[in-house]
């Protein structure tokens, strides 16, 4: 068994200030004829989580909620 660490996220400025420019910029592969995890991730299932990061996800309040969480 591992010993239990503290783990403090901390993601820097120069990481995130140009995240939305980023993947906004992502060039996308075409979708593969099967539509299910059989040969990866869908590309559908990426650009969702895509968006989220860009329009929805809070970096900062996950540093803050994160500085309580344990990790291995």
């Amino acid at each position: 068994m591992q010993n239990v660490h503290p783990f403090t996220l901390q993601v820097p400025p120069t990481a995130l200030d140009d995240l939305p420019q980023r993947l906004d910029n992502t060039r996308w592969p075409n979708q593969l004829p099967v539509d299910d995890w059989s040969r990866g991730v869908p590309v559908g299932y990426i650009k969702e989580l895509a968006a989220y990061w860009r329009y929805a996800f809070d970096w900062r309040k996950q540093e803050a909620d994160g500085s309580r969480r344990v990790c291995c």
